[in-house]
């Protein structure tokens, strides 16, 4: 028999499906707050409570988070260093996570598919582009972004414009209904301290960093 050929990679005549590929992640990932564990002192997970102390950095809101999603989301180019720099950042997230693992605050950023645009850009969660909803998407599945990319891009945009009651997440499940539930977060990643966002428009165009 042959050996299963790889599509994870990035190539131009279509985006990667990496769903299912990656099955031997390297590191246990372990919820702390599923477990009756003490959680040790110098772990990097954070999960606030609504308790803050006036000496301690308020909570940042997980709409907060979602932003800075945003300012450190990275987009990539069509081009042959934009590719081969998507595909190595994919490659170096992938064998860190199982295929089950969703994108959260506590994974590192997820690297777009090259020529998408950046998350909270209003954009179709299925697709990756601008111009119309998921439920509207008529991009042949083949040239959609995979369902994790979808799956994040739709929970960034649930964040930031659930107070329009948001409903543009046809076929996209998995997503966490509680929005307003304090949410973990990476300290060395999402620092309260440097949270503060303020006068962010209504635009949806977010601040893309492209390889």
């Amino acid at each position: 028999m042959p050996a299963e050929r790889n599509t994870n990679l990035y190539t131009p005549r279509g985006p990667p499906n990496m769903a299912q590929r990656f099955t031997t992640p390297t590191r246990d990932d372990v919820n702390p707050f599923l477990t009756n564990t003490p959680v040790p002192p110098g772990l990097l997970f954070h999960q606030c409570n609504n308790l803050a102390s006036p000496q301690t950095p308020s909570c940042p809101g997980n709409e907060e988070l979602a932003r800075r999603a945003v300012d450190i989301s990275t987009t990539y180019l069509t081009t042959k260093e934009g590719i081969e720099a998507y595909n190595r950042t994919l490659l170096a997230w992938e064998s860190q996570h199982s295929p089950a693992h969703e994108v959260d605050f506590v994974t590192p950023p997820y690297p777009l598919t090259p020529g998408t645009v950046n998350i909270r850009s209003k954009e179709c969660f299925r697709c990756g582009q601008k111009g119309h909803y998921s439920r509207e998407c008529q991009v042949e599945e083949a040239r959609q972004v995979n369902p994790r990319e979808q799956h994040w891009r739709a929970k960034i945009g649930r964040l930031l414009y659930m107070t329009k009651k948001l409903t543009d997440t046809a076929g996209i499940s998995q997503i966490n209904a509680t929005e307003d539930i304090p949410l973990p977060y990476e300290l060395t990643i999402y620092d309260a301290a440097s949270l503060n966002f303020e006068d962010y428009d209504d635009s949806g165009n977010g601040q893309e960093s492209r390889a």
